[in-house]
């Protein structure tokens, strides 16, 4: 039994009731008195709670789901107020800044890309604040949401190791002090990750690693549905493992299957203009060239021996594999015939029920902003963190 205190016991069940309204609204207090252990006063103040915080709205009393009037005093029905609140997500990388505004029913309510002409980090945060403030006249922004890449510490709202214009700069602050809006920034890769769990296909899987394959290679984990981003938040650096150890030369993860690795290997290996030499470039040279695709294969069989040691380590029930190069056509298959290739006496049993997907969102048109934007709504604690559907009759809800 939960034995936590008052406080704790009431934002268990108002978050409870509010995904309770979001995935079975319109609904009644009766129904959802019949559905939880909670009081029917209990209920009916969280309701009113959740109404004055526009999370919900209250249908006029003389609406009816089916339009059947029946005798008696007539309940009152509660349904989302999906566009209660609107959440910014602002992804930082390679000089493009991307926009996406999301409601509460996870709606892309405004999604833009901007191309950023200089490699001046203030001009760039600046010409980031006069976007805000066009959304701002649209859209009535509660939280903001910025992913970006490289090592974060959150705290301070910067990136503090990673190869971008903006390391260093207090990128929270600089935005916040003149638009006054409660502003997060965090690793792509966890945010990513982060939106995976909560609104991807395999929603609220209590443990996914998560693995984005861009500049450099990511991972994302969640743990017992929390996510996990270690003891200083710098968690989640697989690129940085040594796939060689012993030789006298270290090679990293990141050597082989980076978008960078892969550009560079194309510009020591190919007669090709540099100027457009990027990573989609690249991707549409994959299929007609073999020496390439070999140079592909062999990354994609390292990442699959990494991936087994994680799920020694980890135990996942998913692995989600995000970024350009992972939807060449033969990319996933080869990780999965090599971590399943290799030889451990636990493996039948860490990778019977592991499953290896792409992401849900591989095309969803600025995918890391969306995370931003998703990771800004988990900061409101407006988003699910118990699956509704499959506790219909919520044993752990308790009544104050």
């Amino acid at each position: 039994m939960y034995t936590g205190d008052t406080a704790d016991i009431k934002k268990m069940n108002r978050k409870a009731l509010l995904e309770i309204v979001r995935y079975h609204g319109p609904i009644s207090q009766p129904e959802i008195y019949n559905m939880t252990n909670i009081t029917p006063t209990t209920i009916l103040s969280l309701l009113e709670e959740l109404k004055s915080d526009n999370l919900i709205f209250q249908h006029d009393t003389s609406y009816r789901p089916d339009g059947i009037t029946k005798s008696g005093r007539p309940p009152k029905y509660f349904s989302l107020n999906k566009n209660g609140k609107f959440v910014l997500g602002i992804s930082v990388s390679n000089n493009i800044w991307e926009y996406t505004v999301v409601n509460l029913a996870n709606e892309i309510c405004l999604s833009k890309t901007c191309k950023v002409e200089n490699n001046d980090p203030i001009k760039q945060i600046e010409d980031c604040k006069k976007v805000i403030k066009e959304v701002l006249k649209e859209f009535d922004i509660d939280h903001i949401g910025i992913s970006v890449p490289g090592v974060v510490d959150e705290e301070k709202g910067m990136i503090i190791d990673g190869n971008s214009v903006l390391r260093g700069l207090p990128l929270k602050y600089l935005i916040n002090r003149e638009i006054k809006i409660p502003v997060v920034v965090v690793h792509n890769t966890l945010a990513l990750s982060v939106c995976e769990f909560l609104i991807g296909e395999h929603a609220l899987t209590d443990n996914v690693l998560y693995i984005y394959i861009s500049e450099g290679v990511g991972a994302g984990m969640i743990f017992n549905g929390k996510a996990y981003s270690g003891a200083d938040n710098y968690a989640g650096e697989l690129g940085s493992t040594i796939i060689n150890p012993g030789s006298n030369k270290s090679v990293t993860l990141n050597s082989f299957i980076s978008n960078k690795a892969v550009v560079n290997f194309m510009k020591n290996n190919f007669d090709v203009d540099e100027d457009k030499l990027d990573i989609d470039y690249a991707l549409k040279m994959l299929p007609k060239d073999q020496t390439l695709k070999n140079f592909v294969r062999r990354g994609a069989g390292y990442l699959g021996k990494v991936l087994f040691n994680l799920t020694l380590l980890l135990n996942p029930n998913i692995i989600v594999i995000s970024g350009k190069i992972c939807y060449y056509n033969d990319f996933i298959n080869v990780v999965k015939s090599s971590l399943n290739s290799t030889e451990s006496e636990l493996k039948s049993t860490v990778t019977k029920n592991l499953k290896i997907t792409e992401s849900s969102f591989k095309n969803k048109e600025n995918s890391e902003a969306l995370a931003g934007a998703v990771y800004a709504l988990s900061e409101l604690d407006v988003l699910p963190d118990i699956k509704i559907e499959d506790h219909l009759k919520h044993s752990s809800l308790l009544s104050l």
